[in-house]
Parts: C-alpha cells; sequence; structure tokens
C-alpha cells in the first residue's frame, strides 16, 4: 500500500502541465516568436511593468528564424571543447554526489545508536541543507559553494567509522554534517548544471547528467558490501571520491550574476 499510495501521488504533478508556462528563451530558439512574446507580455502584467509595444525587431526576428532551423543532439554535447569538457565534469560530479546521497541514506540503519533517531535525524538535516542551499545561490559563487559543500561532506566521512561504539553522539553528530554537505551540494547542482549549458541543448545537458546520477544511485547500496573486506573501505572510497568531486567543481566556470548562453557559440567565448 505504501508503494501505491506514493505512486499515485505522482498524479499530481500532470496538472501541473497547464500551469506552468513554456520557457521564452526556449520558444524563441525554436522560432515560436509569438507564444514566447504572450508568456513575456504576461510576465510583465504580472510584475506591474508595461512592455513596448514591439518586443523584436526585425533583425532579431530573422536571427531567431535562422536559428530555429537548426537542430541539436547530444552530440553536441561533446563537439567543442569547453562544452565537452563541462559534460565530462557534470557526469562525474553526479555519479559522485548521488553515490554518496544514497549510500548515507541506505547506510542509515547501520550507525550506531537507536535506529529510530539515526533515520529521523537524516531525513530533518535535509530541511536546513535546502535552507542553506537557497541561501547560497542567492548570494555565493556557484562553484566555491557547491565544492565547499562536498569538501565538508567528503571529510567527516573519514571519522565516523573510527569513533568508538560508545561514543554514539560523536558519531550521528558526524554522520548529519556529512549528509548535510551533500545535500546542500545535491541542491545546487540542479540549478548550477541548467545554468552551465546553452539554451540549445539544457534540456539534454540536464538529462544527461541525471542520467548519470541514477546510474551512481544504482550503485550506492553496494558501497558499503565492501565492509566485507575492510569496516573502513567504503567510507575510505566515499570520502575520497567526495573530496575529489569537490576539487572537480573548481574547474567549472562561475555562472553567478552571468546570463545564461543561448547558443554553444556563446561558451566559447
Amino acid at each position: 500500500m505504501l508503494l501505491l499510495f506514493l505512486s499515485l501521488a505522482g498524479l499530481l504533478y500532470i496538472p501541473l502541465w497547464w500551469f506552468i508556462p513554456e520557457s521564452p528563451r526556449w520558444l524563441l530558439i525554436k522560432g515560436r516568436v509569438q507564444e514566447a512574446e504572450a508568456i513575456l507580455r504576461q510576465i510583465a502584467k504580472k510584475n506591474g511593468i508595461t512592455p513596448p509595444e514591439v518586443l523584436f525587431n526585425d533583425l532579431e526576428l530573422e536571427d531567431m528564424k535562422a536559428r530555429s532551423k537548426q537542430s541539436h543532439s547530444i552530440i553536441h554535447l561533446f563537439k567543442t571543447h569547453n562544452i565537452r569538457a563541462i559534460t565530462v565534469i557534470l557526469f562525474l560530479v553526479w555519479f559522485i554526489l548521488t553515490v554518496e546521497y544514497f549510500g548515507l541514506s541506505l547506510n542509515t540503519p547501520n550507525l550506531h545508536g537507536d535506529n529510530y533517531w539515526n533515520c529521523f535525524f537524516s531525513a530533518a538535516v535535509e530541511v536546513p541543507a535546502y535552507v542553506a542551499a537557497w541561501l547560497f545561490l542567492r548570494r555565493f559563487s556557484r562553484r566555491f559553494s557547491i565544492s565547499g559543500s562536498l569538501l565538508l561532506g567528503g571529510v567527516v566521512l573519514f571519522f565516523i567509522q573510527p569513533i568508538p561504539s560508545n561514543l554514539l553522539a560523536i558519531s550521528t553528530f558526524l554522520f548529519i554534517i556529512g549528509k548535510l554537505g551533500i545535500t546542500t551540494a545535491f541542491c545546487m547542482a540542479y540549478v548550477y548544471t541548467a545554468e552551465l549549458y546553452p539554451t540549445v541543448v539544457r534540456n539534454t545537458g540536464v538529462g544527461v547528467s541525471l542520467m548519470a546520477s541514477r546510474l551512481g544511485s544504482t550503485i550506492s547500496p553496494y558501497i558499503f558490501y565492501l565492509g566485507v573486506y575492510s569496516e573502513f573501505l567504503p567510507y575510505i572510497l566515499m570520502g575520497s571520491l567526495t573530496v575529489f568531486s569537490a576539487f572537480l567543481v573548481l574547474f567549472l566556470p562561475e555562472t553567478l550574476n552571468v546570463p545564461l548562453p543561448e547558443t554553444i557559440d556563446q561558451m566559447q567565448k
């Protein structure tokens, strides 16, 4: 019944199709200028702004018409040096993120102490993590915010397992801090990924990144089977991968207060 309830709850998202407007940028790239204008005028009206009579001049319309004839596929994510580097780095970062996130979540019952309290803390820590992600996205660098969160979450993983069983509070506290860092980075990664890719391949780029995350979530339950060889091995592996991903993020471009790229050519500038 629980699985049925969780599945049926997804049906609530279907009506959103008629309430959430399409992206004006995407409509313009596809040559659907009138639809984009209607949405932009509606946005201006809700914000109390009077838009000009003509939103796009003839030259802009001709340029949009030319762009609408171009088609893009997953191949374009590897076509140029800049976008290829971004795609590879994001693939690795998303893969590692989900390995750590789901690995920590699924391993909660194996922690020292009461299973119910551990599960409660594991879930409750996500609330401040989302708030922290919101604050970081509004005020601070994307790269350093995500990298710092990953570094925090990765470093504490090295110290969870060596804690003696009689020091439950310290072990639980380290676990919460690790989950806080990973969850914060996970939340910010969605926004950062969308900002890195140009409009013409944004959906494709985000889709490839999420595919990498699904691979990570598939592998994550098996990470702790490595404990058969050494009880420290799962946490050492997860901590090392998380710290590695923290440094990988630093190689990505900053997107805070930077106009979103619309074409692949703009990413080369």
